[in-house]
């Protein structure tokens, strides 16, 4: 829910959730899914895998959630209890992922914060698994194509280095024989005998060598089969990695083209809401808050500060057709997170995105001064019961300021 309050941007004295509002940012469900996907996001690859075993445990395939102690989890992920309890941690609290129950007898468990999460984390599982999938598959068939070229190659080798030890034997016994033959051709009787043994014996190793060399021919062509068969695997290894980058492109450009034409339809309804009473029930007060949002979505997707413009022009004829509104304070750079009013209701108090405060005068509309000294967004700002001393909040850090003199009076870290 407060996130909820803060993209629809509400001021402190409507504290009422109307049906139209929540719809417009894609109800209870839209909103699971979105807030789930912000927190898992932030994790590594590594961290998200074991998350993925855990919420195998916690949501059932029927979506049903599931409480599990620190121990049944850690044994079933394999991890220590205090590294199972730092990932727990992680999901707890303001992330509201998972939250603890209590079971007799009084033993710990935890379960996913709302059933509306269940669908949410059982379909970003299964898709966290199929890619993880698909990724070993591709990295085994190609350790399995690499293997079997190795191995072909050694057999080739093998193959080679066996005939050239053949022929090397062969030529060892022609060399015996013709020695042989030469003893014995010095006897007149026999001389025309051996000499033909000679002449045979030479016609083998003619042949023994052809074949050696044929031999070689052979072992040079299945080599270069081997670097082909090499060159097409990281040739196929390359085009995964170009569809797999194709692939998140296009889904950023969806993701995109889908915020530009909420923001689209967010400014032609703040429009109407404010030229048309009887729009959206006759709250011309809400079409400025449309416009807040598409002029937000605008600036997310980098679109520049023309469409933005466009977006701030609807803002102003929202101010001008909505006699309700008092004054339009704008001098922030970035989105307001908290306003205060000063106990005597002359001072506003306003905390931005810009890592600024501003004081504001409530009558006349009018900046006061701006209070700088946060290197961050100010999440809350909060005035003394005296309104003498204003306190910001940023993450772990405090600021006490002097309302008369602008100044800093303390700054505390926790």
């Amino acid at each position: 829910m407060s996130d909820l309050w803060q993209r629809l941007d509400l001021e402190s004295d409507t504290p009422t959730l109307r049906h139209e509002s929540l719809t417009l940012v894609g109800g209870a469900e839209g909103l699971m899914r979105q807030h789930f996907g912000k927190v898992i996001d932030s994790f590594s690859f590594e961290e998200q895998q074991i998350y993925a075993q855990i919420f195998k445990l916690l949501v059932t395939p029927s979506r049903s959630k599931i409480a599990y102690s620190l121990e049944d989890l850690a044994t079933s992920v394999g991890l220590s209890d205090e590294e199972m309890q730092s990932r727990l941690n992680a999901l707890t609290g303001d992330k509201r992922i998972l939250r603890v129950v209590t079971e007799p007898p009084k033993k710990r468990k935890y379960e996913i914060y709302h059933d509306t999460l269940a669908d949410a984390i059982y379909v970003w599982r299964n898709s966290f698994l199929a890619k993880e999938e698909e990724k070993q598959r591709l990295a085994e068939e190609l350790k399995e194509a690499q293997r079997q070229a190795e191995q072909e190659r050694r057999e080739q080798a093998l193959r080679g280095e066996q005939l050239k030890r053949e022929a090397e034997t062969r030529k060892k016994q022609l060399k015996f024989q013709q020695q042989i033959s030469m003893v014995i051709g010095a006897l007149a009787v026999l001389a025309l005998a051996f000499g033909w043994m000679a002449y045979q014996q030479q016609r083998k190793a003619v042949q023994t060598n052809e074949v050696l060399q044929q031999t070689n021919i052979n072992l040079e062509k299945t080599t270069q089969d081997l670097e082909n068969a090499l060159v097409t695997a990281k040739q196929n290894e390359e085009i995964a990695q170009e569809n797999e980058q194709r692939a998140k492109e296009q889904e950023a450009q969806a993701q995109k083209q889908k915020a530009l034409a909420v923001a689209t339809r967010l400014s032609v309804q703040a429009v109407q809401a404010t030229e048309n009473p009887s729009y959206l029930n006759g709250y011309p007060d809400l079409g400025v808050l449309l416009a807040i949002e598409a002029s937000r979505l605008l600036r997310q997707e980098g679109e520049g500060e023309d469409k933005d413009n466009i977006i701030f022009s609807n803002q102003a004829r929202s101010f001008k057709a909505t006699e309700d509104l008092r004054q339009y304070l704008r001098d922030h750079t970035g989105p307001v997170w908290s306003v205060s009013y000063s106990p005597d209701g002359k001072t506003l108090a306003s905390g931005s995105y810009d890592n600024t405060i501003i004081l504001w005068d409530t009558t006349t509309g009018q900046k006061i001064s701006t209070l700088a000294g946060h290197t961050a967004s100010v999440r809350s700002v909060s005035y003394s019961p005296d309104g003498k001393t204003l306190a910001s909040g940023v993450d772990n850090t405090i600021i006490l300021w002097d309302t008369t003199t602008a100044a800093k009076k303390k700054k505390k870290k926790n």
